[in-house]
């Protein structure tokens, strides 16, 4: 048998063919490090003192397209403060659509009735000017790769 060829071949195919998406899970642990860098410093809006993934159900959509995923969530349920993140692995800049469909998302999280929402971006490739200027206005936390490898 030719391991090189039956084996070791289509497995580094495999892993080529699929290395965004691998990294992509990757980029969401390396942007929740760094929002706990960020929470630790005392540079976030807000102390938070739990972070992590929230999925859940679209009550009023249709079954099939009812699903919701927000990659990071922190909150102090204390201030009742809560952060809503996406983190990007792409190779183009993250423009506004990223962030309304992150703030739509963040209408179907079920939390307290009285809470102060905040909003962040992290992205591989940074952002659009539209974007940046959007940040500017909301107050929108915007992280580039960039900016968490010091280039």
């Amino acid at each position: 048998m030719n391991w090189t060829r039956e084996i070791v071949v289509p497995a580094l195919e495999n892993i080529k063919k699929n290395y965004d998406c691998f990294l992509g899970m990757t980029f969401e642990d390396v942007g929740k490090e760094a929002l706990i860098h960020l929470n630790s410093a005392g540079k976030l809006p807000f102390t938070f003192r739990k972070i992590g993934r929230q999925w859940g159900k679209i009550a009023t959509a249709a079954k099939g397209k009812n699903d919701y995923e927000i990659d990071l969530v922190a909150l102090s349920p204390e201030s009742r403060d809560i952060l809503f993140c996406e983190c990007k692995w792409q190779k183009q800049k993250v423009g506004p659509d990223v962030y309304y469909s992150l703030k739509e998302k963040a209408g179907f999280v079920d939390w307290y009735p009285e809470i102060q929402e905040h909003f962040a971006l992290i992205s591989r490739a940074g952002f659009t000017p539209g974007m940046r200027e959007i940040a500017e206005k909301e107050k929108v936390i915007l992280i580039a790769l960039a900016d968490m490898i010091g280039t």
